[in-house]
């Protein structure tokens, strides 16, 4: 993996050449809450992006697109 992104919900993370036990069986996550999110300021914009990738990072179960950059 080179990204957090990348990871999915129940994936096994190692040390390489130290492999572990995986656990099988995890379903992908189906999204069911969508929402809109601007800053009030349009220079909030970076510090907005900086807190939704965090949010991600912590939950797997979060997904974001991006409609601008």
């Amino acid at each position: 993996m080179k990204t957090t992104s990348e990871a999915a919900l129940g994936s096994t993370v190692h040390l390489e050449g130290k492999p572990v036990k995986t656990f099988e069986g995890f379903p992908e996550a189906k999204p069911v809450v969508f929402a809109s999110i601007f800053p009030v300021d349009r220079q909030d914009f970076p510090r907005l992006r900086i807190a939704i990738e965090k949010l991600t990072l912590n939950d797997s179960g979060v997904v974001c697109t991006h409609e601008t950059t």
